[in-house]
């Protein structure tokens, strides 16, 4: 007799797709009455299938239990045997059944796909029959859906004003100092300060930028708002951190500008652009919003490394806390006042696994994870940049092992939080964060396995962050006053705040716990000018400074735009391109989407 103890997993059909468990339903996106049909007709073979396969457990089940007897000789055999045959009986027939239903439901899936795919077909001979009609002015001209109420284009107003005041204000307030000891770098440093500069402008402009594009319908906008903000962040730096490094040094002839300004520029620019993460989809050009977000966070990011840096003398040459963690706190403070905007609109939620729009591709996140790749391969020239001289090869050792330890542990995280399968925003956002954590005074002092214990614990800090606490702070609830409600586009609460917290302990425990002379350095002499363990009180007094004037300086920006947008009464959706760019054709765009095409 044929051998009938299979597994009921060993006869597959290659041919036939098993059942979507859970289905992959559209209806909730599209609107339409032949699709939500077709899914629900899906929905219910699915079910039938999986009823069928519980079917064929019992069934197995139920010979295991008929072969254990306790009956001996013929009569056992005989009893066997005819459990066998039932249950043969029973497996052709059920699988016979599943064989049915799978051949239904193959057609069923690709009738979805045909019909998805006359949809869209049919939607870009829409939109080019559009297009055409405009061309011939056979339709008034449209506007972007950001629809203002008596605003006329102050932004470009408030953009070319300040720049006419820069260009006064450099002319008269800047010049260079010819000296190339400030400019070519030193015999005891490991690079020149251009090729620190090349890195990280690398890191700003284009990995930054690129991060922000794993929303799918908001590429145009992530990256060349960060290009814009970047651009403005570096010009009025130059003259902020002039103006007060003058003033430290009782010195006001004019703003010398050298190679170490620009890059210091960078470090201010990168602040905003981290900053612009928590607000990404929630801002545009419209009435000064980014300009305004920009130029006051720019300000205010002067004003604190004046107050920590130059006053304080506290040591953070990789930003953890003065870039990273400042950046983090200004957005989130910002995002609170634009959260509770959208708030008001019940239709509106901007919870990350409510909005439709708050959501990627694979094309974009894998252009997401380039940015990641290019930013994880410059951070430790961005760490070591602004590094005391004869120091800056252990911060870039350090910074590697730091950020090589966070991606090993955040890529175990991201299985382990994601229930065995890894989700690419983890990738493109914890493999990082290392670095930042040893951004700060203690990068240049620590042993290897320091380093990489300490990119090990921010990697695990940000992601349980990001999974648990995250979630709490998006928390709505419409009916009751009560509603936290802070929406964080990229989530750099979890993974530029965190980890630059993280740094800032590090950086007081480091340089409490050592000695004056570490490897063969007098650290009080050329790094901690407080002297050790003094300089762990100024490493705390810059922490706990950084996050104040960050988050109420935020919330203080965020409750202005606010008013703008309640001025403006703005009903465009967020996190879409077709509010300020002329789109392509084929751009997803939102159902009654009344914006200009491109060709």
């Amino acid at each position: 007799m044929d051998v009938v103890f299979r597994n009921q997993r060993d006869e597959v059909f290659p041919e036939l797709p098993e059942p979507p468990n859970p289905p992959n339903r559209l209806t909730e996106k599209i609107a339409d009455s032949y699709l939500t049909g077709l899914e629900n007709y899906i929905l219910a073979i699915g079910t039938q299938i999986r009823n069928i396969q519980e079917m064929e457990i019992k069934a197995m089940t139920h010979l295991t239990q008929q072969l254990v007897t306790k009956q001996k000789g013929k009569t056992k055999k005989d009893s066997e045997e005819e459990a066998r045959l039932e249950f043969q009986n029973t497996i052709q027939s059920l699988r016979k059944r599943r064989r049915e239903y799978r051949l239904m439901e193959r057609d069923a899936l690709n009738e979805r796909i045909k019909y998805l795919d006359s949809m869209m077909q049919q939607k870009q001979e829409q939109e080019y029959l559009r297009y055409k009609l405009f061309r011939l002015k056979a339709i008034p001209e449209t506007t972007p859906n950001y629809t203002e109420a008596g605003f006329i284009d102050l932004s470009s107003i408030f953009i070319i004003a300040f720049q006419i005041a820069f260009i006064i204000l450099v002319g008269t307030c800047v010049d260079y100092r010819d000296d190339p000891l400030y400019n070519n770098g030193e015999p005891n440093r490991i690079d020149d300060w251009y090729t620190f500069y090349t890195h990280i402008a690398i890191m700003i402009f284009f990995a930054w930028g690129f991060s922000g594009v794993w929303l799918r319908k908001y590429g145009f906008s992530a990256v060349v708002f960060y290009f814009f903000v970047a651009c403005e962040a570096m010009e009025w730096s130059f003259l902020g951190n002039g103006f007060f490094f003058d003033a430290s040094w009782q010195n006001y002839p004019k703003v010398e500008l050298v190679m170490g300004n620009l890059v210091q520029a960078t470090f201010c620019a990168t602040s905003m652009v981290v900053a612009l993460g928590a607000v990404l989809g929630k801002i545009g050009f419209y009435a000064g919003e980014l300009l305004f977000f920009v130029l006051f966070g720019t300000l205010v990011w002067c004003v604190n490394y004046f107050i920590n840096i130059m006053a304080l003398k506290a040591v953070d040459n990789g930003g953890a806390m003065t870039v990273h963690l400042f950046g983090a706190m200004y957005g989130v403070g910002a995002t609170i006042f634009l959260s509770s905007y959208w708030d008001k609109k019940k239709e509106t939620d901007l919870r990350s696994d409510k909005h439709h729009d708050l959501s990627s591709n694979y094309t974009s996140d894998v252009m997401a994870l380039m940015g990641t790749i290019f930013l994880w391969v410059t951070f430790p020239s961005w760490n070591a940049a602004l590094a005391p001289d004869t120091t800056q090869h252990r911060v870039v050792i350090n910074t590697f092992l730091g950020i090589a330890s966070s991606c090993v542990v955040g890529f175990v995280l991201s299985r382990v939080f994601r229930r065995k399968a890894f989700d690419m925003r983890d990738i493109q956002t914890v493999t990082y964060v290392g670095g930042i954590a040893l951004g700060s005074a203690h990068n240049l002092i620590i042993t290897p396995a320091a380093a990489l214990l300490i990119g090990g614990i921010a990697a695990s800090t940000a992601m349980v962050f990001d999974v648990f606490a995250l979630p709490y702070l998006e928390r709505r609830n419409p009916n009751s006053n009560f509603s936290l409600g802070v929406y964080d586009t990229r989530h750099v609460l979890s993974f530029h705040g965190v980890p630059g917290f993280i740094g800032g302990v590090a950086s007081i425990i480091a340089v409490v716990m050592n000695s004056s002379y570490q490897y063969g350095l007098n650290t009080e002499e050329t790094v901690y000018r407080r002297g050790i363990p003094r300089q762990g009180g100024f490493q705390t007094a810059c922490l706990f400074i950084s996050i104040g004037i960050a988050l109420l300086s935020g919330v203080f920006v965020g409750f202005i735009l606010n008013l703008v947008n309640n001025r403006a009464n703005r009903e465009s959706p967020p996190f879409s391109d077709e509010n300020h760019w002329l789109v392509p054709l084929d751009f997803p765009r939102a159902s009654g989407a009344a914006s200009a095409s491109a060709t």
